[in-house]
């Protein structure tokens, strides 16, 4: 009883997604100019959009514009931007979260087993090795901004904490954990090696 109210939820949350979604696609009152030459966007029509997410598959159609004069700016899909959609984009951010979550602690077949038997969604190793690269490339990159900005004297942005958080005793401490990697870069078979990783941690101690 409890699996099919499960289900029934998720078919009830795909469905009330759906409409939200087609109702955000109605006539727009503001359309947008063109930045090349100014002109007001006109519509093509809506077109089908359809992404996997956490709670099952999402269809809906959302409305594309394109400048009237043919300037280089292309279609412009203003509902996407909005979700923060990528163009061709297939599979939720959430779901690639997960992934990526689940391979740090097992290997990617076994995270994709995972996928299967808990979410109901079918990603292979392969897809699941690419989104903890792309993770990896971004964090990076975040980084070494980051360092950039300190060794120019800028004291990179702090995440907004609650004063009450503040005033919590801060315990700063680091260590070395056992993480397992794969033999051949760029695949995700084989059998793992075991390397140390150092870590730090920087933490808040309260009741």
């Amino acid at each position: 009883m409890i699996s099919s109210a499960f289900i029934l939820a998720l078919f009830l949350a795909v469905l009330f997604v759906e409409e939200t979604l087609n109702k955000r696609a109605e006539p727009m009152e503001d359309k947008g100019k063109c930045p090349i030459c100014g002109a007001t966007f006109e519509s093509k029509g809506l077109y089908p959009r359809q992404i996997t997410s956490i709670i099952g598959s999402i269809s809906w159609r959302r409305r594309v514009l394109r400048c009237p004069k043919g300037c280089e700016t292309g279609q412009i899909v203003p509902l996407d931007e909005q979700l923060g959609i990528r163009p061709n984009q297939r599979v939720s951010d959430e779901i690639k979260k997960i992934a990526c979550l689940l391979a740090v602690f097992v290997p990617y077949k076994i995270a994709s087993m995972f996928m299967a038997s808990i979410l109901g969604i079918e990603v292979s190793p392969k897809a699941i090795w690419d989104w903890v690269q792309l993770t990896g490339e971004k964090a990076m990159l975040k980084l070494e901004q980051e360092l950039k900005e300190l060794s120019e004297g800028e004291s990179p942005p702090l995440n907004d904490m609650d004063n009450k958080i503040k005033e919590l005793i801060m315990a700063i401490g680091g260590d070395g954990v056992m993480v397992p990697f794969r033999p051949d870069g760029g695949s995700p078979e084989g059998k793992i090696k075991w390397r140390e990783v150092k870590i730090g941690i920087v933490a808040r101690l309260g009741e």
